[in-house]
């Protein structure tokens, strides 16, 4: 009815049974004009990194008839989610809006790859008066959906627990093996270059064991083990 069927309408209820016996009631109600929100336009980045941070633009705009007024909130939610995944939800709002009037607010999410099934999918839905607060005469248009791809990067660790010597407690000339377990926990390739220090008890500074930096390649999701052997110097 594009919102403008207002003014004075009356509801007629009528009851019959089957001896055709009647009880009407007639109803009269006041219909006031309503707004009509809209989620006018979702703006998502055209590409993504994991761990990079994403700007999403989300626009409403009231078509009317009636004005809302700026004592007035109007609520509007980002959903960003995987199916049977991460569920993120986050919530702004704005003061009022005239008819014909869009404003504009924006929602920032740390990139993330999620599920590796999903290949860095996720599902977006922008929503404005979710719950009804506000009168409208049409609610269909409330909601915007879209997608954006998150490419993964890799990350490389080494905990306490991956550096183990052998033996344990050397002695003077002692060889020593050194063995360093490198993982790479994202879901992207990466290439690790592996440096080794050593310190002496008395020493402030650390020096580095061998001729500088090793490189190695560790698929996503996977580990390496790098080994080293260093004689135990005189003291």
């Amino acid at each position: 009815m594009g919102g403008t069927k207002t003014g004075k309408w009356r509801v007629d209820v009528i009851l019959a049974d089957g001896s055709d016996y009647r009880v009407e009631k007639s109803i009269q109600i006041n219909v006031d004009a309503a707004a009509n929100l809209d989620v006018y336009n979702v703006e998502v980045p055209a590409s993504l990194k994991e761990g990079e941070t994403g700007i999403f633009t989300v626009q409403v705009k009231n078509h009317g008839p009636k004005a809302i007024g700026e004592d007035t909130p109007i609520n509007i939610t980002l959903a960003i989610y995987q199916e049977d995944g991460d569920y993120i939800k986050m919530r702004q709002s704005v003061a009022g809006l005239a008819v014909d009037e869009v404003k504009t607010v924006t929602f920032q999410w740390t990139a993330l790859y999620g599920k590796e099934e999903d290949e860095g999918n996720w599902k977006i839905i922008a929503r404005v008066n979710e719950n009804g607060e506000i009168a409208e005469w049409e609610m269909k248009d409330n909601w915007y959906a879209s997608e954006v791809n998150v490419e993964p990067r890799p990350d490389v660790k080494i905990d306490m627990e991956d550096v183990l010597f052998v033996p344990g407690h050397p002695q003077q000339n002692e060889t020593i093996n050194i063995s360093i377990i490198v993982h790479n926990i994202g879901y992207a390739n990466a290439s690790a270059r592996i440096k080794i220090y050593k310190r002496g008890v008395d020493e402030d500074k650390f020096v580095l064991i061998g001729d500088g930096s090793i490189e190695k390649f560790i698929e996503g999701k996977s580990r390496i083990t790098h080994d080293i052997q260093k004689s135990v110097p005189n003291v």
